[in-house]
């Protein structure tokens, strides 16, 4: 388990690990099927891990600080690959491996992106790409020839990534007759990712109601909106939309086959519950969801089979089952049993540390400390040294007196 806050995760490519940045200031490696840290940390950044990233061949890890410094690890080694890569002026926000893993691209708060030569660790050819404002999120199209970056400002950018040419700029506007009176993303653009395509770019970030409405104290004043965006047109062609009914939600990812997308939110309340979501990427509507211990989920990812979601919440990895959260999301058969054994996570209520079923039922009291251990059903995986596990099958569901055996 990390010592800080998890900011980003990252799945290899063929599945087998994880791979996590955090504010302790390191670079870690799961295993993916027993969320063992069997692998060496990786230290050397000076400041918060804000990004990693995975070459789709397997070898490196790219990740990017505070520090203002990019840095190659080997999967191999489980060490550094040379010296860091320096020249951004302020802290790097994202990170990114071209498809063919030759360059690593970075985004920083110095307004800047740079795309640098894996090879040779150095700077390529092409100059550094000045942005509007702040950078907050990189993309590679999946042919590798166009750089997509966007800012705190709502601005996307596309750059022609063999010669760093600017090929479009557009400001993420809402349309009217979908969302009301919206401008901008007013805090900017947090994740970017390309359609498989190549010809559609899913974006995450915040809507904020123009001053003078009539209603501007009702939640219409504060909505969430992530969106899908023709690259062509510059036209929103899918909007997920949560109507101001959950947190801020600070991440998402699409799954490999671009039918699912999953994001992450900070808790709504005084609570400290945080929300998982899966959206339909044709429909945009939400599909399933799930409730964390934690301060805020702050990266998301899927594994390349699209069947699962890494989540990075507060200084713990969770493994989410992307496919049974579906199915327990549409499943209302009020089967107690199975309430129990496909939520893991502890609702919040006002009977506290109990686990509910669908119509609100008492199914099983969680002692506090054993709740962020707490794996069972959708969720199928917590990264660290201890869980609680919850079994469905008789002899590995306990409850009464025996229910603490679960502990492993």
């Amino acid at each position: 388990m990390h010592d800080g806050p998890v900011n980003s995760v990252a799945v290899l490519s063929d599945g087998t690990a994880i791979v996590s940045g955090s504010d302790d200031h390191t670079v870690r490696i799961w295993d993916a099927r027993t969320g063992k840290q069997t692998y060496s940390t990786l230290s050397g950044h000076t400041d918060s891990v804000k990004s990693v990233a995975t070459a789709r061949d397997g070898f490196l890890i790219a990740s990017g600080s505070e520090d203002h410094s990019v840095r190659l690890w080997s999967m191999r080694t489980q060490a550094a690959v040379g010296e860091p890569l320096l020249g951004h002026k302020k802290g790097i926000t994202s990170v990114i491996f071209s498809p063919d893993s030759n360059w690593v691209v970075s985004g920083s708060h110095d307004a800047t992106v740079r795309i640098w030569d894996v090879a040779r660790r150095r700077p390529s050819n092409v100059d550094p790409l000045h942005c509007h404002s702040s950078v907050t999120a990189v993309a590679f199209t999946p042919d590798g020839q166009t750089i997509a970056s966007g800012d705190v400002f709502g601005h996307i950018q596309l750059w022609d990534a063999k010669n760093g040419n600017l090929l479009r700029t557009w400001q993420v506007e809402t349309a009217e007759r979908n969302l009301g009176p919206f401008r901008r993303h007013d805090q900017g653009i947090l994740s970017l990712e390309f359609s498989p395509t190549g010809t559609h770019i899913l974006s995450r970030g915040r809507l904020q109601c123009i001053d003078e409405i009539e209603d501007a104290g009702d939640l219409r004043a504060q909505e969430f909106v992530d969106g899908v965006w023709d690259i062509t047109t510059g036209q929103q062609t899918c909007i997920l939309k949560s109507n101001g009914r959950v947190g801020f939600q600070h991440v998402l990812t699409c799954c490999p086959n671009w039918r699912l997308i999953a994001s992450g939110s900070s808790h709504s309340d005084s609570s400290d519950r945080c929300n998982v979501y899966l959206w339909d990427v044709t429909t945009g509507q939400l599909v399933a969801s799930a409730s964390t211990q934690g301060d805020s989920v702050r990266s998301v990812a899927f594994t390349p089979d699209g069947r699962s979601v890494v989540i990075g919440c507060g200084t713990r990895i969770w493994v989410w089952d992307a496919w049974a959260a579906r199915v327990q999301f549409a499943d209302d058969s009020g089967d107690a049993v199975a309430a129990l054994t496909n939520n893991p996570f502890v609702n919040g209520s006002k009977r506290t540390n109990w686990i509910t079923g669908p119509s609100g039922n008492l199914l099983l009291w969680v002692p506090p400390k054993y709740q962020p251990h707490l794996q069972g059903g959708a969720l199928k995986l917590i990264l660290g040294p201890t869980r609680v596990v919850i079994g469905r099958d008789s002899n590995n569901l306990h409850y009464g007196e025996s229910w603490i055996s679960c502990w492993k």
